[in-house]
């Protein structure tokens, strides 16, 4: 055999099949619908507590005479009700008498004739009941990361995704129902939803890295995970939407019904394999099956996994920690930028809804371009593929985590500035998403790209479970000052995870994750070396 047999055997194609109208560009538009939706109905909660809580805070002891409350919930009228800051008590972004925005703030609260002021709302629930709820969809979640990635792994990835995806949005089509019988019955459904939800993101790392060639990784993925970035502009707005021009139940039902629809699309069109394809051209499926990084006959063999060689790897240690800490601040700044909003600057819903998304907008805009621009700097081999991830993943942590001090300049009138400090910062996190520490289980351990993922996930739920605790823990009067702390953590969270990954990242092979050599590896092997 020669060495020009050899390359025949194994070499890379250096034209890749058509992108345009392909089959696999059909598998990862499929895919960025599918985490649009999933984010829709894992982020609909932050934004329908909004609507579905009163926010009272104390006014304190009142006399009719200082105040002229009526027993009627009247739009409070600062020209008709003079009420001096030390009597309200209230969380404001500086002292009352040297602020010019505070009356401006409180034209769209309510009072009520107990002395409270008060949001439209249909629920009376604290702020810890709020944070319970908000992290019980974690607790679910958390159990299922490692098992879903091992089942997608050994079984292939669309059963898996169809049936918890169906689950999954059947769950949040009952989200009013089980809220107005408590927000116990609401806690645990959304555990059951998290449960569900678990095989989801292994399921599609295990399709796309049989659908996708190196030189192009980068940019399907960047579209296969652009719905997060879409979602998250999208789901705050039309939340506020649908809250008031149809009450906040219906967010639950149209974000459920596009779920299931999505379901529907998925039956009938995602395959686990090029193979499985029936309408993939010979063109492209020849270029698959030479450049992906999974072949279609070591899916097929049993998986043997060296967990004590993951759990003790530093390289896969440092994408977990870099995952957590960058979670970290991706998870305050969406569960609790519309109650800052809400406590402290006293928004209405509709402009809560469209300024809390603004972060959102610079994320999408970079997205899928940070991919293309990742893959075409890889493909002159300027740097080792570990150096140039560090690179994308320290501008893509440590400009978030800056932005995220920011909120300090927020205030009743002025927040539009802070809001496009805060979008400039956190669009940046889509170079370390795309160029950064999150594909780097490609390269790592391919064979158990569904296995790291699903542990990976694992870590970076858990910022899920522990920021509703430490938020709670941060803001018992919900000041702004205890708000800020709460930012200010979260900054200094993602700052650690840039500079671990820095130091302890990498994107090369493991010893571990290499496949067995069969007999024809070997006879390559051997014949190269001579």
């Amino acid at each position: 055999m020669t060495t020009k047999d050899i390359e025949k055997d194994t070499g890379k194609s250096s034209k890749p099949a058509p992108l345009l109208f392909s089959s696999r560009l059909a598998i990862f538009l499929l895919f960025l619908t599918g985490t649009t939706q999933f984010l829709l109905q894992r982020f609909n909660i932050n934004f329908a507590l909004v609507c579905m809580v009163k926010n009272p805070t104390t006014l304190g002891q009142l006399g009719t005479n200082e105040t002229n409350i009526t027993g009627s919930l009247d739009v409070l009228n600062i020209a008709e009700v003079e009420i001096i800051p030390s009597v309200l008590n209230l969380s404001l972004p500086f002292e009352a008498e040297d602020n010019p925005d505070y009356y401006e703030c409180k034209k769209s609260i309510r009072v009520s004739a107990n002395g409270s002021l008060t949001r439209e709302g249909e629920f009376e629930w604290s702020k810890d009941v709020q944070g319970a709820i908000l992290g019980s969809f974690f607790y679910g979640f958390v159990f299922t990361q490692i098992p879903g990635g091992w089942i997608s792994d050994r079984f292939g990835g669309k059963i898996a995704l169809l049936v918890t995806s169906i689950i999954f949005s059947v769950i949040t089509m009952l989200h009013p129902l089980f809220a107005r019988f408590g927000p116990e019955y609401l806690f645990g459904l959304r555990v059951i939803q998290g449960l569900s939800h678990g095989l989801t993101l292994p399921c599609i790392n295990v399709i796309s890295v049989r659908w996708s060639g190196p030189t192009e990784r980068g940019f399907l993925m960047g579209i296969a995970y652009g719905g997060f970035s879409v979602g998250a502009v999208l789901t705050f707005p039309l939340c506020a939407l649908i809250c008031e021009k149809l009450g906040w139940p219906f967010i639950f039902y149209i974000t459920g019904g596009i779920g299931v629809i999505w379901c529907v699309a998925v039956y009938f069109f995602l395959f686990d394999t090029p193979e499985d394809h029936p309408r993939i051209s010979a063109e492209e499926l020849e270029f698959l099956q030479k450049n992906r990084a999974v072949d279609q006959s070591s899916s097929k063999q049993k998986l043997k996994v060296p967990w004590m060689k993951i759990f003790l790897s530093v390289p896969v240690n440092a994408l977990h920690a870099a995952h957590f800490c960058t979670l970290w601040g991706f998870q305050t700044l969406s569960m609790y930028l519309p109650s800052f909003m809400k406590e402290v600057l006293f928004m209405d819903v509709s402009t809560n809804g469209l300024v809390s998304s603004l972060p959102y907008v610079g994320m999408l805009v970079l997205h899928v371009g940070v991919g293309r621009f990742f893959d075409t700097v890889r493909a002159k081999n300027l740097c080792s593929i570990t150096t140039l991830r560090k690179i994308f993943n320290t501008f893509g942590t440590f400009l978030p985590g800056i932005s995220l001090l920011s909120v300090y300049f927020l205030t009743c009138r002025q927040y539009l500035g802070g809001i496009f400090a805060i979008a400039i910062g956190q669009a940046f996190i889509e170079f370390a998403m795309m160029g950064g520490y999150l594909f780097s289980v490609f390269e790592l351990a391919p064979r158990f790209a569904g296995i790291l993922t699903g542990i990976m996930n694992t870590y970076g739920v858990l910022t899920g479970l522990l920021c509703p605790i430490a938020v709670s823990y941060l803001t018992p009067n919900g000041t702004r000052e205890e708000w800020l702390v709460v930012f200010y953590v979260a900054a200094g969270i993602v700052m650690v995870g840039c500079v671990v990954y820095l130091f302890f990242g990498s994107s090369e092979l493991q010893e571990w994750a290499k496949p067995p050599a069969g007999p024809r590896e070997t006879e390559l092997k051997m014949v190269a070396s001579h």
